[in-house]
């Protein structure tokens, strides 16, 4: 079966060129205030919402074109998130005094040492011992263990392998709270 060419109107293309824009923070992938900024004329906050969840479902294709353009394919981010498993991270970190290289475990590098180092000759003439008027700069790598622990977290919630939330709301302004945070967070 051949896939239908979506042509957009006028006003659904003002929308998409509005839900597209990641230039505005108000209107980049948020249906309503897309309707709004395309200049629909409804009758308040819900029409406006209505008319951005109509134009994202007959509009969908084209989205998810621009998302597959834009290496946001459900493939390509899958392909990020199993990349994040393996994340790996640098860390610099100053220790008072000298430290040379062969002290060091692996993964660590001496990257620079301040102030005066003396060697300090053993009785035997041979063994010595640094010491540093100064610092030294160790460079540490290795695994990003934050953001492993999130990509594991994520997996684990588009799995479904977590239970789902109770929400305990008293009040009607309780209630209207709980909505308004889910909807700055969708927006976020």
């Amino acid at each position: 079966m051949a896939s239908k060419i979506i042509k957009p109107t006028g006003k659904q293309t003002l929308w998409l060129n509005a839900y597209l824009n990641r230039d505005n923070p108000d209107t980049f992938l948020n249906n309503t205030n897309s309707a709004i900024a395309a200049k629909y004329k409804a009758n308040g906050f819900d029409s406006f919402s209505s008319i951005g969840y109509q134009n994202f479902k007959k509009l969908q294709p084209l989205i998810d074109q621009w998302m597959d353009d834009e290496g946001l394919s459900e493939a390509a981010l899958k392909r990020k998130h199993v990349s994040l498993i393996s994340a790996q991270e640098v860390k610099h970190i100053k220790i008072k005094g000298a430290v040379t290289q062969e002290e060091l475990p692996p993964g660590c590098r001496v990257i620079a040492v301040s102030g005066v180092v003396h060697d300090e000759k053993g009785e035997d003439g041979e063994s010595s011992e640094l010491f540093g008027t100064g610092e030294t700069i160790i460079e540490i790598s290795g695994d990003a263990l934050a953001i492993q622990a999130k990509v594991l977290d994520m997996g684990y919630r588009i799995k479904g392998s977590y239970a789902a939330e109770n929400l305990n709301i008293t009040g009607l302004e309780g209630l209207a709270k709980r909505l308004s945070d889910a909807h700055n967070r969708t927006k976020s």
